[in-house]
C-alpha cells in the first residue's frame, strides 16, 4: 500500500499519459469441481456443435488404461460413456466440426497393443469407421491430430509404431489418405504438439520426442504445413526465440482474443517437466507471464472452449521419467476478470441519495485496500455509470485528487463524475464503477445508490 507521505495532489492531463485497453493479463485459474478421475495421455476436443470439452480414455498408473468418455459445459464434469471405444491411451483425437464428430484414431488398447482403428463420437455413441475399402495409417502411439477447417479434413503426422514416424495423413469421413509432401519435412518424431491457426491456415507443430528411448533427444522445432498446396508445404519456421526442447504435449490451441497458439508444460522426460505458457504469432514465441500456473506436467491435454473464450486443461503427470504423479484437476486459461475494488458513493452519506435532474458532479471514493492500491487506478479510464471523471472549469485537469478518504492511513482516489451523464433509472439501486489500472488490468466495484425524483 501506499503509505500517506505528502498533501493531496491534484491529476492534471499532463500528468499522466494515456494507456489503451487490451486484452492482456491472461491467467490461469484451478476450476474447484470434480469429474475424471487422475489421468495422463487422454484426448481431448472442443465439440464446437454442441459447446462441450469431450474428454476420453488414458492412463491412470503405468498398468491401468481409462475406456471412459467426459464432458465438460463449462462448470462440470458429466460422464458420458464407459463402453464404445473401450481403453485407450496416447490416442490422435481431433474435432470435426463440419460433420459435428469427434474422431479418435489409434493409440494403446487395454491389453497393450498398438492400434489403427478410426472411431467416431457424436455425443451419444462410439462408432467405428473404416472397417472396410478404407486403407489407414500403420499402427501407431501418440500421433497428432488437428482438424483443417480449410480443407475439410482431419489430419493426423507422426508417432510411434513402434518406430518412429513422420508421415502425414488425412481423413475426410469416410477414407484416409496418405499426404504427399515437399521435403523437407519434420524428422520422425512422437507426442509434437498440434494445433490449426484458421486465420493463416496452417497446421503447426512444435517440438517432440525424436529417439524411441524414454530419455532423449527432443525437437525445438516449430514446423507449418500448407495443405493448399500441391503437394502439401512443410515448412520450418526459424524463430528468434522458442521453448526449451520438449514432448508429450497432445495440443497447441488457437486463442482468438490474442491471436495466436499457445502451448503448455511438456517434459523433456529425463529430469523436467515445464510449467511455462508460452504463445506463437506465425514468427517467434514469447512466454506469457502469469501469476498462477498449473504445476509442470506432461500426458495433460487441452482445448480451447469458444463459448467462454478459454483454453481447458486437464490432468497430465508431473514426473518425469519413473517418477509417477497424475493428477486429475482442471483449469482455464483466459482473460482475467476486473480487478474487484472498494468503491464509496458520496463519502460520507449513508443513502448515497442522487437527484439525475443535476447538473453538478457527484463524487466517488476508490478505497486502497490491503489487496488493492487506489493510486495505481488510471483516473482518465474511470466511469461510473456510464459517466466519466469530469474536468475542472478550465478543462485542463480531471476533478480527481488521492486523499484519505476513510482516514485509514492510506492513499485513496477521490474522483467526481458528472450527474448528467449518469445512465441510472429511476428505481436503480446500485451504481457500478469501472476503470483500468496504468498497468492495463480492468478494475470493478459498486456501492448503493437511492435515486430521487429531479
Amino acid at each position: 500500500m501506499l503509505r500517506k507521505q505528502t498533501a493531496i495532489w491534484q491529476i492534471g492531463l499532463a500528468v499522466f499519459p494515456s494507456f489503451a485497453a487490451a486484452y492482456t493479463n491472461p491467467q490461469w485459474a484451478l476450476q474447484s469441481v470434480s469429474g475424471p478421475s487422475p489421468r495422463t495421455l487422454h484426448g481431448m476436443v472442443w465439440d464446437s456443435c454442441r459447446n462441450v470439452v469431450v474428454l476420453h480414455g488414458g492412463l491412470s498408473d503405468p498398468t491401468h488404461r481409462l475406456g471412459d468418455t467426459w464432458e465438460w459445459n463449462g462448470s462440470e464434469w458429466s460422464l458420458r460413456a464407459t463402453s464404445g471405444l473401450g481403453q485407450r491411451l496416447g490416442q490422435g483425437m481431433a474435432f470435426d466440426s463440419d460433420r459435428c464428430v469427434t474422431v479418435v484414431f489409434g493409440g494403446v488398447d487395454g491389453l497393450g497393443n498398438y492400434k489403427n482403428d478410426t472411431w467416431e463420437w457424436d455425443g451419444t455413441t462410439w462408432v467405428q469407421k473404416c472397417t472396410s475399402g478404407c486403407t489407414p495409417p500403420g499402427t501407431r502411439n501418440t500421433p497428432s491430430m488437428s482438424y483443417d477447417a480449410a480443407q475439410h479434413a482431419i489430419v493426423l503426422f507422426g508417432g510411434y509404431g513402434p518406430g518412429l514416424l513422420n508421415d502425414t495423413w488425412e481423413w475426410n469421413g469416410s477414407t484416409w489418405a496418405q499426404v504427399t509432401t515437399t521435403i523437407p519435412r519434420p524428422s520422425p518424431r512422437s507426442s509434437p504438439a498440434m494445433g490449426y491457426d484458421p486465420v493463416r491456415k496452417r497446421i503447426v507443430i512444435f517440438g517432440g520426442n525424436l529417439v524411441p528411448a524414454i530419455c532423449g533427444a527432443h525437437s525445438d522445432e516449430t514446423w507449418e504445413l500448407d495443405l493448399a498446396t500441391n503437394p502439401a508445404t512443410w515448412t520450418i519456421v526459424a524463430t528468434p526465440q522458442r521453448p526449451d526442447p520438449r514432448g508429450e504435449n497432445s495440443h497447441i490451441v488457437y486463442e482468438p482474443n490474442r491471436n495466436g497458439m499457445v502451448l503448455f508444460g511438456g517434459t523433456d522426460f529425463c529430469t523436467t517437466t515445464f510449467d511455462d505458457t508460452w504463445e506463437y504469432d506465425g514468427e517467434t514465441w514469447v512466454q506469457i507471464s502469469t501469476s498462477t500456473a498449473p504445476e509442470g506436467r506432461h500426458g495433460h491435454d487441452m482445448v480451447y472452449d469458444a463459448v467462454r473464450q478459454e483454453i481447458v486443461l486437464f490432468g497430465g503427470d508431473l514426473g518425469p521419467l519413473s517418477d509417477w504423479d497424475v493428477r486429475g484437476d482442471t483449469w482455464t486459461f483466459g482473460e482475467a476478470g476486473p480487478i474487484p475494488v472498494l468503491i464509496d458513493i458520496k463519502p460520507g452519506s449513508a443513502l448515497n441519495s442522487i437527484n439525475l435532474g443535476s447538473r453538478g458532479v457527484i463524487p466517488v471514493a476508490i478505497l486502497t485496500s490491503d489487496e488493492f492500491d487506489a493510486a495505481n487506478v488510471d483516473p482518465d479510464t474511470v466511469q461510473l455509470a456510464g459517466s466519466s471523471v469530469a474536468l475542472r472549469g478550465n478543462g485542463s485537469r480531471l476533478l480527481a485528487a488521492l486523499t484519505d478518504v476513510d482516514h485509514d492511513g492510506d492513499w485513496d482516489l477521490m474522483l467526481h463524475v458528472s450527474t448528467e451523464n449518469l445512465q441510472l433509472q429511476v428505481g436503480a439501486t446500485t451504481a457500478v464503477l469501472t476503470g483500468m489500472t496504468w498497468d492495463g488490468e480492468a478494475i470493478e466495484g459498486s456501492d448503493i445508490v437511492n435515486i430521487v425524483p429531479p
